[in-house]
């Protein structure tokens, strides 16, 4: 491996975003890399080994085996992850997907943070670190879009991600949002370090994967700054939402009371808030309650929400929202219930 200069633009970049978890390092000086074998985690694994090198944080490398490719490749990921992991002096861990009924994109990612979670906790670490580029928010914002989540889904993925999972808090960070992918390559190109390319990135049944390798480039083809459009868009986007999410919130709680497999809305004080608040205090209704009861809503977020304002609107006292939600008019009440 060579031991060139890293780009003083990424690595800046790069930097900064480490910033923003100052305090959490000082009280654990631990990270988790979430490391595929691909050039994304591959060079975010680099990239922290010189960073806790220089600020003695220990590192540890983990790879889960999501058991989609042939038992040859995940061999030949496991052994260039090893070797990459001795030249840097970077302990090194794998584990693996289990109990997977459904193989969709949504159902394998939540399975591979749950494994991510169960080796940080083991390892006594709260930051998750993962490969995220600027490329991948770009894809993210189109995912989104087109599957129709509002304004919510098309602020980017967050650099910090706070997750509470059985009594415990950990943090899905990643820092290299900000750098596209073609700079990723060419470092690792400079430096002289490996890595695989995953063949399952090319089978276009995956939305992501068709939205990459099919919808993208011909976007391109027509608007050449469609990157840098999106990103913008995206950060005044978070920008709007982080100035209304305090007021937001607020609305909620005057609104809503969440009891353990229900929520009562106050319609009065419901009808007092504008559309977009009302659409948010029903959306963070739904979620909220979801969440606690650890259900899973792979539904349109603007379809339900829309319909459950049409609701309100006729004589109906019941909507079904899927099989794990009804909703019900009683009085001057909404109630929100889940199903067991």
């Amino acid at each position: 491996m060579d031991e060139k200069n890293i780009n003083p633009i990424i690595w800046e970049k790069f930097t900064q975003r480490i910033c923003q978890i100052k305090d959490l390092l000082s009280k654990n000086p631990k990270i988790l890399v979430a490391v595929s074998a691909g050039p994304d985690s591959i060079f975010l694994s680099y990239l922290l080994h010189r960073y806790c090198l220089i600020h003695n944080i220990k590192l540890l490398l983990c790879y889960v085996n999501h058991k989609l490719r042939t038992k040859k490749e995940i061999k030949l990921d496991i052994s260039l992850i090893k070797n990459f992991s001795s030249k840097i002096n970077t302990p090194f861990v794998t584990t693996e997907i289990k109990n997977v009924h459904k193989y969709d994109e949504e159902t394998l990612r939540e399975a591979r943070y749950q494994c991510l979670f169960n080796v940080a906790k083991k390892f006594g670490c709260s930051i998750i670190a993962l490969g995220h580029n600027q490329d991948d928010l770009v894809e993210t914002f189109l995912f989104n879009l087109f599957r129709g989540t509002g304004v919510r889904g098309l602020i980017g993925i967050p650099v910090i991600r706070e997750f509470y999972v059985n009594k415990k808090i950990f943090y899905l960070f990643r820092p290299l949002i900000d750098i596209p992918k073609k700079n990723i390559l060419e470092s690792l190109k400079q430096l002289n370090i490996k890595f695989a390319t995953d063949s399952t990135n090319l089978k276009n049944c995956y939305s992501r994967n068709f939205i990459r390798n099919k919808i993208l480039p011909k976007i391109k083809s027509l608007f050449s700054n469609i990157d840098s459009n999106i990103i913008n868009t995206s950060s005044i986007l978070n920008e709007f939402y982080e100035y209304l999410k305090p007021k937001i919130d607020s609305a909620f709680n005057n609104t809503v009371v969440v009891y353990n497999k229900k929520a009562h809305l106050d319609f009065k004080k419901f009808l007092m808030y504008n559309r977009l608040f009302q659409k948010e205090i029903l959306l963070k209704t739904i979620e909220t309650l979801f969440k606690k009861n650890k259900k899973k809503f792979r539904s349109s977020y603007t379809k339900i929400i829309s319909s459950v304002l049409h609701f309100f609107n006729t004589k109906n006292t019941i909507l079904k929202i899927n099989k794990n939600m009804i909703i019900k008019k009683l009085d001057k009440k909404i109630i929100f219930s889940v199903k067991n």
